[in-house]
C-alpha cells in the first residue's frame, strides 16, 4: 500500500502525536481563507492530498526529523478521510454560527480550520521508538523518491516501493520494543453516525463550484487537479481507466532546490493483476485553458523522466494525457508526433519499438458535475 507521513511542526508536537494516536484520526490544521488572503493553492491541494486516501494506506507522524509508526487507514461507514462539518470544503467560511455542533472535531472553537479528517488505527503498533530521517534514507535509498523532497508541506505520500522500506526499517529497529503510544476507539465509536452520513464525505463540487466562473471555466488549475483525483481515486470505470495508485504534485527533475522541481500534475500506476509488479504508470497534465502543442512539449520531459526512474527505460510502461477545456489544432495534428520516442525492447534479437501513448481529455464543469471526455485524433 501507499503511505502518507504527516508533519507535525515542532510547537507541542509530543502532545498532537499523543492525541492523534489515541483518537485514531489527523486533521490539517488550515490557515483561514479570507476575502483579502484569497490564496487558493494551499486549501486545494491539500484538499487533493486527501482525495486519493484510501482503506489500509499506512501513516507516519514526522517531527523534529524523526519519523513515528506504523497506523493504517480504516473504512468508518462509507471512507477513510471525510469532511470534518459538512461544508467544510466550501474555500471561504461566511458563517461559522453552530457549524461546531456539526464538527467531528469540536474541542476547540478553531478546529473550523481542520476542515478534512482521516482516520486510522495501529498497524502493527504505534511505537514510541521514532527513527532518523536520515537513517531511514540510507536503508535502501534508491527505492526513496518522493520522501527526498518532504519540504514545506504538512503532508506528502509516498509510493508502494517507498512505503514498504519506511515500514521495514521502523519494524527493523523495534524488533524488542515493548513500549508504544496508546490507541482508543472511543472518538470513532462516537462520531460513528456521522461518518456514515453521506453530508461529510469529500466531494469537489464546493472546490470546482467556488473556481468555476460564470461561462463554466474553472479558474485554477490546482481545482481541476482536486476533481481529478477524485475521480480517479474513486471512480473504477473513470476514462483514464482503473489505476491502483494515484498522486499529486510528484517531482519530476533533477535533484535542485525544491521550490524549482518541476512536478507532474497527477502520477500514478497499476498493477498486473493479483500481484504487487507494477505494468503501466500514469501521467497527466492539467491546463484550466486550451492546450497547446507547447503542453506536449512539457509532457515529454516528464514522460523521459518516468521512464528513465521507474521503468527501467521501457516507454511501453507509460501512458500520458492531457486534460484541458479544449486543444489547438496543431495539438490535437501534431502533438503525437512530438512526444513520439523510438526505444528497444529487446536486445537479442534487437526489437526496435515506437511509443506515442499520448490522449487528449476535454473536460467542462455544469450543473455540479464534471465531465470528462476523450477527443479523437
Amino acid at each position: 500500500m501507499a503511505g502518507y507521513i504527516f508533519s507535525l511542526g515542532k510547537d507541542n508536537a509530543q502532545e498532537i502525536l499523543k492525541n492523534c494516536i489515541y483518537n485514531g484520526c489527523y486533521s490539517t490544521n488550515m490557515s483561514p481563507i479570507t476575502e483579502t488572503t484569497r490564496n487558493f493553492i494551499p486549501f486545494e491541494g491539500t484538499f487533493t492530498d486527501y482525495c486519493s486516501m484510501k482503506t489500509g494506506d499506512n501513516i507516519y507522524f514526522f517531527t523534529n526529523r524523526k519519523i513515528y509508526g506504523i497506523g493504517e487507514l480504516i473504512c468508518i461507514g462509507n471512507d477513510c478521510k471525510f469532511v470534518n462539518y459538512p461544508s467544510a470544503s466550501n474555500p471561504i467560511q461566511e458563517n461559522y454560527k453552530d457549524i461546531s455542533k456539526e464538527m467531528i472535531l469540536n474541542d476547540n472553537p478553531s478546529n473550523v480550520n481542520n476542515r478534512w479528517i482521516c482516520i486510522f488505527q495501529p498497524s502493527p503498533k504505534f511505537y514510541c521508538n521514532p527513527v532518523d530521517m536520515d537513517d531511514v534514507l540510507s536503508y535502501k535509498p534508491d527505492t526513496f523518491k518522493t520522501l527526498r523532497t518532504f519540504w514545506k508541506k504538512s503532508f506528502t505520500k509516498i509510493n508502494d516501493e517507498e512505503n514498504n522500506s519506511l515500514k521495514e526499517f521502523i519494524l527493523l529497529r523495534n524488533q524488542n520494543n515493548t513500549n508504544t503510544y496508546t490507541y482508543s476507539s472511543d472518538f470513532q465509536e462516537r462520531n460513528k453516525n456521522k461518518f456514515q452520513n453521506k453530508d461529510y464525505l469529500l466531494s469537489y463540487k464546493p472546490i470546482l463550484d467556488f473556481a468555476t466562473t460564470q461561462d463554466n471555466k474553472i479558474k485554477h488549475e490546482m481545482a481541476l487537479e482536486s476533481a481529478v483525483v477524485l475521480e480517479l481515486s474513486n471512480n473504477k470505470n473513470s476514462v483514464f481507466g482503473n489505476w491502483d495508485y494515484i498522486s499529486h504534485q510528484v517531482e519530476a527533475s533533477p535533484f535542485k532546490p525544491i521550490d524549482y522541481m518541476d512536478k507532474i500534475d497527477i502520477f500514478g500506476y497499476r498493477f498486473l493483476p493479483n500481484t504487487k509488479i507494477v505494468s503501466k504508470y500514469l501521467i497527466i497534465e492539467n491546463k484550466n485553458e486550451e492546450a497547446t502543442i507547447e503542453v506536449a512539449e512539457q509532457i515529454s520531459k516528464y514522460v523521459d523522466w518516468v521512464v528513465k526512474n521507474y521503468a527501467y527505460g521501457n516507454y511501453e510502461m507509460v501512458e500520458a494525457y492531457i486534460v484541458a477545456p479544449s486543444f489547438s489544432e496543431d495539438l490535437l495534428k501534431d502533438g503525437k508526433s512530438v512526444v513520439e520516442r523510438k526505444y528497444i525492447i529487446s536486445s537479442h534479437p534487437v526489437e526496435n519499438r515506437m511509443w506515442d501513448d499520448l490522449g487528449f481529455i476535454s473536460y467542462g464543469y455544469s450543473n455540479k458535475k464534471l465531465s470528462l471526455k476523450k477527443e479523437g485524433i
